[in-house]
């Protein structure tokens, strides 16, 4: 469902004229350039996939590392619809690999994650994915 809503979501903010939605997504930010990124969470042998709005991205990148996060990668996207998709496919892309952690571990994103073990992921490769 939430795959659906974004590619829905990412074709009309990219084909269609102004709509109510388009003009909500505005206001939210969600049409603005968005960054994916890959977090690695040493304490908790895990990594994480999340989104940011990219204004405010360099915060977000200091939150992460004063938690003890390491930016393992990361790509800027058109906005927040073709962020949640290409979040949505790193996930199924380390499906086999994922674990949830409980919020007392993870205060947020804690079923985002995966064991360090697993594959490494390539987020331009998969951004690139998303266009086609």
């Amino acid at each position: 469902m939430q795959r659906r809503h974004a590619r829905e979501g990412l074709y009309e903010a990219r084909w269609s004229r102004t709509t109510d939605n388009k003009v909500m997504w505005r206001k939210q930010g969600w049409l603005e350039p968005h960054v994916v990124y890959i977090e690695h969470l040493p304490r908790l042998r895990v990594f994480r996939v999340g989104l940011s709005a990219q204004r405010v991205w360099p915060d977000t990148a200091r939150q992460l590392r004063r938690r003890g996060g390491v930016i393992v990668d990361e790509v800027t996207v058109e906005n927040r619809h073709a962020a949640v998709l290409v979040k949505l496919d790193v996930l199924e892309l380390v499906d086999l690999w994922r674990r949830e952690l409980h919020p007392s571990r993870l205060q947020k994103g804690g079923t985002e994650v995966w064991r360090q073990s697993g594959p490494t992921v390539d987020l331009i490769y998969v951004a690139e994915m998303i266009e086609d």
